[in-house]
């Protein structure tokens, strides 16, 4: 009896699922993280060889077995499961995510963002029913969706959101792939609203009579118009990314009169 208490000490120190096997594949010694696995007492464990984890989601779990003897004579199995459900799910959830990623930073449109990130959350998060709603003015315009609830925000640009009729259907996991997923999905519509501010710029600019460009915080030509281009001897292209800042070359000439002791200064500027 003093050997089956230390046994049984020895198993619930582990802190995984852990139990003893019989010679007639019956659960013997059973641990409170196996009744919890389960969902039952443990006492009902010790003569249950199969069972159902009352999810339906499937359970992943690494299993590691040892042969336990009493007196040399072959005695059980000791079998310790590790639920390794949440790991699994995170490791096949970040590869589908990397795919669908690059597939989302390939659209053009934010309705093609959101059509794909509906499509992700579904294949890689296994999400029943979500929405994607985009800030239209004071207005939140579902732009995709598709068939417990989680809502995060896509940055400034509007509200991702996923339900399901089934309570705690989402856990953290789900929440920190989904956060994941969308940080994706807010850079390509900041790529995306940049494009549309650039082509906005360039239009206004190449429009004006005068010599114009947009500069960037670090003062480099972002959008340049050909008149300016002219002044710099080069294509509005060459000079993208170069610094804007102007560089003034004065042309001073001076003139002494012996007769005034005053001197002249002629001073012209030019930018290049």
């Amino acid at each position: 009896m003093t050997e089956e208490t230390d046994l049984r000490s020895t198993l619930e120190s582990l802190g995984d699922v852990a139990f003893t096997v019989d010679a007639e594949g019956r659960y013997d010694l059973v641990t409170d993280a196996l009744a919890t696995f389960h969902g039952t007492e443990r006492e009902d464990m010790r003569v249950q060889t199969e069972f159902d984890a009352g999810d339906d989601r499937q359970k992943i779990v690494d299993t590691r077995l040892s042969r336990h003897t009493d007196d040399g004579e072959f005695d059980a199995v000791v079998v310790v499961w590790r639920d390794v459900t949440a790991d699994e799910r995170r490791r096949t959830g970040l590869a589908g995510l990397h795919d669908a990623a690059s597939s989302i930073q390939t659209e053009d449109t934010v309705a093609g963002v959101c059509e794909r990130t509906v499509a992700a959350a579904a294949d890689v998060l296994e999400f029943t029913l979500c929405t994607v709603l985009i800030r239209e003015d004071e207005w939140l315009v579902p732009y995709a969706t598709s068939a417990d609830g989680i809502s995060i925000p896509v940055g400034d640009h509007g509200v991702f959101q996923a339900v399901s009729s089934r309570v705690g259907a989402f856990d953290e996991t789900d929440v920190e792939l989904a956060e994941l997923l969308l940080s994706h999905v807010e850079s390509a519509i900041d790529r995306i609203e940049r494009g549309r501010e650039l082509r906005m710029y360039e239009a206004i600019v190449e429009t004006t009579r005068d010599t114009a460009a947009v500069l960037d915080a670090d003062r480099r030509f972002v959008v340049v118009n050909s008149r300016l281009a002219d002044i710099y001897g080069a294509t509005p292209a060459e000079l993208r990314g170069r610094s804007g800042r102007p560089r003034t070359v004065y042309r001073t000439a001076a003139v002494a009169s012996s007769m005034t002791s005053r001197a002249s200064f002629s001073v012209s500027t030019s930018t290049a």
